[in-house]
């Protein structure tokens, strides 16, 4: 009865965890970025990992990202303008507006979550130098206890190891 409670438990927090930071890729509401470029200085940073969640509305002064047809990439920036459906941003390092003014269907969310640096250790993760290692570490640490664990059987039982 107790490891049924307990796999309940477990997958609720599961359940809730995919609900709230799921990719939309796959199900959910939210799209990650990994940020380059120095328009949103000192506040973002170049490989800094955000979070975007769409919202039903957007204001003037929140951070937001939008996709650029000329450039195909999602831009970040701060919003300082709306004028007849239209929304005007501004990277706060940029002195100009940007030339784009997309509409609310052309925004893809609001900064949610910053999660600082975290974007350049994913993209660490992407060289082999750092992923192998890494992997081999993560390998060697999920076999381990079984390892311990018949060194134990076989003790108990007489056997020397």
């Amino acid at each position: 009865m107790r490891s049924m409670s307990i796999f309940a438990v477990v997958v609720v927090v599961f359940g809730f965890g995919w609900w709230q930071l799921a990719p939309r890729e796959i199900g959910g509401r939210d799209s990650y970025f990994i940020l380059s470029g120095t328009s949103m200085l000192p506040a973002l940073q170049t490989g800094d990992l955000v979070v975007l969640r769409p919202a039903s509305s957007y204001r003037v002064g929140e951070v937001a990202a939008y996709l650029t047809p000329q450039l195909k990439a999602p831009i970040l920036h701060q919003i300082v303008g709306v004028n007849a459906g239209r929304y005007a941003f501004k990277g706060e390092n940029n002195a100009f507006v940007d030339p784009s003014h997309p509409s609310q269907k052309e925004i893809i969310g609001r900064l949610w979550l910053n999660l600082g640096p975290m974007g350049r250790i994913l993209l660490g993760l992407k060289k082999p130098a750092l992923g192998a290692p890494l992997l081999g570490f993560a390998a060697s640490f999920a076999l381990w206890p079984k390892y311990r664990s018949r060194r134990r059987r076989l003790r108990r039982y007489g056997y020397e190891t």
